[in-house]
């Protein structure tokens, strides 16, 4: 079993509240949620406006399925309307 991991730190320059960087998470989490069938909760930074850091697993058959997953994350949240990615850290884990 493959088991792939990123940590994603996000800026939300446009947000203006908690609010709208809410909205813009829930929306985030959602999309890739229900597409990749994955497990993502944001895990820090939760109190601040413009700022967010997410933590996001799936299991795969291979390593090379881990980085097309990894690779596909990262554009779809690069891609996301208001957020920059500050920093992405991934990894490929085996339980083999």
């Amino acid at each position: 079993m493959i088991i792939a991991i990123a940590e994603i730190e996000i800026n939300l320059p446009y947000c203006q509240s908690l609010k709208d960087k809410r909205r813009i998470i829930k929306s985030l989490i959602d999309s890739l949620g229900k597409k990749n069938n994955i497990s993502i909760r944001e895990i820090n930074y939760r109190d601040l406006w413009q700022r967010s850091l997410l933590g996001i697993t799936s299991i795969c058959d291979n390593t090379n399925s881990a980085q097309r997953f990894l690779d596909r994350i990262k554009n779809k949240i690069y891609e996301k309307e208001g957020t920059r990615i500050i920093r992405f850290i991934s990894s490929i884990h085996s339980t083999e």
